[in-house]
C-alpha cells in the first residue's frame, strides 16, 4: 500500500489556554502511522508556567469512544520560548478515524502557541 502524508493539524498564534479538537480524518484503510509534532510555547508573565499537551485519538466504532493511541512529551516554558519536534509511531490502534487533541494550560500567561502535526500513514 502507498504511504499517504496528513496534516493534522496546523494552528498558529494560540494565545487562549483550554482543550481543542482537530479535524476528524478518515484512517480506516491504514494500519500504522509515523507522527510529527512541531510547537512553539511562549509564556510572557515570566513566574508561572504554561504548558502544552498533545496526543493523538482514534475513534473505535464498536465501542463508541475516542481512544488516546499516541501521547507526545509535555512542552512547558516560564518567561520564556521553547520550541519541540517530536517522532511518535503507532503500529496499533489507528482506529476508523483520528484526531489531535491539544491543551494549553497552566498558570502562566500564554504569549503564543504554534504547532502543526503530521502523519505518515500506511
Amino acid at each position: 500500500m502507498r504511504k499517504t502524508d496528513v496534516v493534522l493539524i496546523n494552528v498558529k498564534g494560540k494565545t487562549t489556554k483550554g482543550t481543542f479538537y482537530g479535524a476528524e480524518i478518515d484512517t480506516s484503510n491504514y494500519k500504522s502511522a509515523t507522527y510529527v509534532l512541531k510547537a512553539s510555547l511562549a509564556e510572557t508573565g515570566g513566574s508561572d508556567a504554561v504548558t502544552l499537551d498533545v496526543k493523538i485519538q482514534s475513534y473505535f466504532p464498536t465501542v463508541d469512544e475516542w481512544r488516546d493511541v499516541v501521547i507526545f512529551d509535555q512542552l512547558s516554558v516560564t518567561g520564556d520560548t521553547t520550541e519541540s519536534v517530536q517522532t511518535k509511531i503507532a503500529t496499533a490502534g489507528i482506529g476508523m478515524k483520528q484526531r489531535v487533541v491539544y491543551t494549553i494550560g497552566g498558570a502562566g500567561a500564554v504569549g503564543d502557541c504554534d504547532l502543526v502535526v503530521e502523519g505518515l500513514y500506511d
